[in-house]
């Protein structure tokens, strides 16, 4: 079994929580090409390389954190940009002990802690855009997935939580520019390393307490771009039809009032159109 990062050069880093938990963040310099990835589209090259290392068994708590290269998505799910921006990637190995459904939440809380992250350290103020995609006055910032193997029970092996930050804009196009932001605007040599460092310790404050504890959802929906707006929902029948959103849950499933007073709840993208 090889633990080690596949990478020409790579290097590692201890930090700790404020509780004392120690996070191995490992770098890699490896080419930031897009690569295909177990589950629907693509992802960047930190999240294959972390989904090999559980894999292999990998203990929870580490750190993939590589430079750049990742898609970004806008309102319209089916276009994909490659953005010329700086970004930031981390992939976090996480082996929680829960039954599949019970995960739903855990990409929605990495938000919160991305969104708490980036305004330790800027002059930002982060909204979210169910699901999981961060804002920046409307324009798109950041990017949380999370891929997963489920054992036979429908317990959770390992998850695989992943976050692609855009940290420096080198060059955006004229249509680019109306959908997507950095955090920095200014060179800093050490700024990846900060917002590493800070998304890591204020995502790890939420998870150790994930199975008892989901207040972080009431500030999501607070940061929600999405409560109030009109929009289309699949019903039974696959008909779209108009509704209203009028809520997020603790398993931060979309909930939605159709005209006609019924309430849905919209767990994938590809069940509504904004």
């Amino acid at each position: 079994m090889n633990n080690g990062i596949p990478a020409e050069n790579s290097t590692e880093k201890i930090i700790r929580t404020t509780k004392g938990r120690a996070i191995p963040l490992k770098y890699t310099d490896r080419s930031p090409e897009i690569i295909e990835m177990i589950g629907e589209g693509e992802i960047a090259i930190t999240n294959n390389i972390a989904f090999s290392l559980a894999t292999e068994g990998l203990a929870e708590g580490t750190a993939i954190v590589g430079g750049d290269g990742t898609l970004l998505k806008d309102s319209m799910k089916e276009h994909f940009y490659l953005s010329d921006a700086k970004t930031l990637n981390i992939s976090l190995i996480l082996r929680p002990v829960m039954l599949a459904k019970k995960m739903m939440a855990i990409p929605a809380m990495a938000s919160i802690a991305a969104a708490r992250a980036i305004e330790s350290i800027s002059d930002l103020k982060i909204s979210i855009l169910w699901a999981n995609e961060l804002c920046y006055k409307g324009k798109h910032i950041a990017t949380v997935r999370a891929d997963s193997s489920i054992l036979h029970d429908n317990f959770v092996g390992h998850i695989v939580l992943g976050i692609a930050f855009n940290i420096i804009p080198d060059y955006f196009t004229p249509r680019l520019s109306d959908i997507v932001a950095a955090v920095f605007n200014n060179q800093s040599h050490d700024v990846s390393e900060r917002l590493t460092e800070a998304f890591v310790v204020k995502f790890f404050e939420l998870y150790e307490n994930y199975g008892s504890d989901r207040t972080f959802m009431r500030e999501y929906k607070e940061r929600s771009l999405l409560i109030g707006r009109r929009v289309k929902v699949r019903d039974e029948s696959g008909r779209m039809i108009p509704a209203r959103v009028c809520d997020i849950d603790n398993d931060a499933r979309l909930i939605v009032e159709t005209k006609d007073g019924e309430r849905i709840a919209v767990t994938s993208r590809s069940e509504i159109i904004f």
